[in-house]
């Protein structure tokens, strides 16, 4: 290419680049702009919508220009970088778009005004007016539901009942159905209140205090009749007795009359509880049958006590002694005379102390009397049994040695042996713990049915005393199975010598070794 031409080519491509740049330079000042949907947007505080706080951009240019998004003052209007803006606090702000791509002036603005909102209202407590009721059935009430603060609104208050058999309630209004009781429940915002509602029902019970009295002529005391349930319908009481001679009743206080019996019942409905009353003549005074006794050491003797006047009956005696060291008095009236001395024995009864107690004179013996009581048998009670067999049984024994079959006598004996007071104790009776394994008749005789464990208990007559013995029963070895076994063993035996090439004879034996006898013999011969 000559030099002339490259003149031209380089003059043409300058000029081009200049034309460019005016054209930009002319785009840059007139084309690059943004604009938003709002231009003005009033919020309340703490509130974000879905359309009205949302900012959105409806031209810019270039059309990839990246907007921008800044608030005067973010604590009244705060904006995100999609143009969300949130209420943050009463006052004015202006939100300002900027086109990155553009002059710092290329930007549309909104100006933001928030009002202070509303302040949300907390539920403190519910409070239900009244907290508990008493109705009829087919009775209704409506109780004042109080919210604390009381702005709140308790339209929205929702109701149930726990026990809808009892006590329904809708939109507050509660309707008694049947008798018992029910709580209510008003719950609004997780707060909750109650009231507690019971209904009258029929009687379905009633009892009373005491089931029986014992009182004396012309002496009183109150029955106290409850009647359930307690917030019954009709809890009346009516009250009658079965002898108005002996007691007679009004309104539960019990008046004796006379000695004798009467039955007082309170009735309720169709429910009826009694008190079986028993009139009785007080105790006036106790007196004894004797009122001295002369007594030797270590003799014993008995006092009666009576009580006056006639037909007063005493509840029990109280017996004492002023010097139990020298004579004692037992619960029943017996003196026991312990050591030469004097004592007095006093007797009581329903809070009344006899007049004159009985005087216990108490001397030792004389000699003649030792010797005498010296050739008296003593008297010796049985304080155990002890069984014994006319076959040698202990616990030692393997379960082979006491065998299925066997039949043996048991006989029971008193312990001490040489016991000789023996009122009650035959006839023994025996039982089996497991009939199954051995069986035992009324003789004390045994018989071993099947192997397993058993007891043998024997009792005397007056089942005052026992005792027993442990058995432990096998089953016998028979010869039979002894044989099964050798056949088996001698074929092995047998199969092996003739392997062997031997020749010799062979001759087994067994035995039973408690009585000796041969129970088989066994040979080969090779």
């Amino acid at each position: 290419m000559s030099r002339s031409k490259l003149s031209k080519v380089c003059l043409s491509l300058t000029l081009s680049i200049l034309m460019l740049l005016l054209m930009v330079s002319i785009v840059s000042a007139t084309d690059y702009y943004v604009r938003i949907d709002k231009h003005n947007l009033t919020l309340t505080v703490g509130e974000k919508g879905r359309d009205r706080d949302v900012l959105r951009v409806v031209e810019k240019s270039p059309f990839y220009a990246s907007i921008m998004w800044r608030s005067s003052d973010p604590s009244v209007a705060a904006v995100s970088a999609y143009g969300d803006v949130v209420a943050k606090g009463e006052g004015v702000a202006t939100i300002t778009a900027i086109n990155a791509y553009g002059p710092a002036d290329t930007t549309d603005q909104c100006q933001v005004t928030v009002k202070g909102g509303q302040q949300t209202v907390v539920l403190e407590s519910i409070r239900l007016d009244p907290s508990s009721v008493q109705l009829n059935i087919g009775d209704t009430i409506v109780p004042n539901a109080v919210t604390t603060p009381l702005t709140i609104d308790a339209t929205e208050m929702v109701w149930s009942s726990s026990n809808p058999g009892v006590a329904t309630v809708h939109n507050g209004v509660i309707r008694a159905v049947s008798g018992g009781t029910a709580v209510i429940t008003a719950s609004l915002m997780g707060k909750s209140a109650s009231c507690t509602v019971e209904v009258a029902g029929a009687v379905t019970g009633i009892t009373l205090n005491k089931s029986e009295l014992v009182l004396y002529p012309n002496s009183s005391e109150t029955l106290i009749a409850e009647v359930t349930p307690a917030n019954a319908v009709d809890k009346s009481i009516t009250w009658t007795t079965t002898n108005p001679h002996v007691a007679t009743v009004e309104q539960g206080s019990v008046l004796a009359i006379s000695d004798g019996v009467a039955i007082i019942t309170a009735r309720a409905g169709n429910h009826t509880a009694d008190c079986r009353v028993k009139v009785q003549t007080e105790v006036e005074w106790v007196s004894l049958d004797f009122n001295r006794i002369d007594i030797k050491v270590g003799e014993s003797a008995m006092l009666y006590a009576n009580v006056l006047p006639k037909g007063a009956i005493s509840s029990g005696f109280i017996w004492s002694s002023n010097d139990p060291s020298i004579a004692t008095v037992d619960s029943n009236g017996r003196v026991t005379a312990l050591k030469e001395g004097r004592a007095f024995i006093y007797v009581e009864s329903d809070g009344k102390m006899v007049n004159t107690p009985a005087m216990v004179t108490v001397t030792e013996k004389k000699e003649e009397e030792k010797k005498e009581e010296e050739n008296v048998i003593e008297e010796i009670y049985p304080v155990g049994i002890m069984i014994k067999t006319n076959r040698t049984v202990n616990q030692r024994e393997t379960l082979s040695e006491l065998q299925k079959g066997e039949v043996f006598k048991l006989d029971a004996f008193p312990l001490p042996l040489k016991a000789n007071q023996l009122d009650g104790f035959h006839p023994i009776s025996w039982e089996s713990s497991n009939p199954a394994v051995a069986t035992v008749d009324s003789s004390g005789t045994v018989k071993l049915l099947s192997g397993g464990t058993v007891t043998i208990t024997a009792q005397t007559a007056n089942n005052r005393l026992d005792g027993s013995i442990y058995l432990r029963v096998g089953e016998p070895i028979l010869p039979k199975a002894v044989d099964q076994w050798l056949n088996k063993t001698l074929n092995n035996l047998i199969y092996n010598l003739e392997m062997a090439g031997l020749g010799d004879l062979l001759e087994i034996k067994w035995h039973d070794e408690r009585d000796e006898r041969s129970w088989g013999t066994a040979g080969v011969r090779g």
